[in-house]
């Protein structure tokens, strides 16, 4: 990706929640990265069986942000919005609505990773994922599982520092 250079180097802040890495590409471009795990954990039928958390990770290169959803074992479905968006439904600490964002794939299409679309959608007029989960200090994300119905998955979002 980018010819990355990977540094599996991940430091954990013993402070917080968070833990952080960057990585510096070929062309000289730095990747800032942050990730928690989800405060609860859920168990899935076969074959995914046994206990896992969700990991929320922020991508942040120069002036863009990308936030992944993904699942360690699991396979994320598509609930659809009426602007045939893949969806999932989120809900901060210090906002009283439930709020939805677009959600895709990755370029290798792994079905166990969501990237939370960072752009305003017009018929939400809301900010940004990153904006919200930068002013908040939890967040329940639910989404639809393959074979397990809609699961939430809970963060504790308070010390970020990207």
């Amino acid at each position: 990706m980018y010819g990355q250079q990977t540094n599996d180097k991940w430091i954990k802040d013993h402070d917080s929640e968070w833990s952080y890495n960057s990585q510096t590409d070929l062309m000289g471009r730095q990747e800032l990265m942050a990730e928690t795990l989800s405060t609860n954990e859920v168990s899935f039928n076969f074959p995914y069986e046994g206990p896992q958390r969700a990991h929320l990770t922020v991508r942040v290169r120069g002036k863009q942000a990308e936030v992944l959803f993904a699942l360690p074992k699991g396979q994320f479905t598509c609930t659809r919005d009426i602007e045939n968006n893949c969806i999932i439904a989120a809900h901060f600490d210090n906002d009283s609505k439930i709020r939805y964002f677009a959600v895709a794939h990755g370029t290798d299409l792994s079905n166990n990773v969501w990237f939370i679309m960072n752009t305003r959608v017009k018929i939400y007029g809301i900010a940004s994922f990153y904006d919200c989960i930068r002013k908040a200090k939890t967040v329940s994300i639910e989404a639809s599982v393959y074979q397990e119905g809609s699961r939430i998955f809970q963060f504790n979002l308070a010390d970020l520092r990207l």
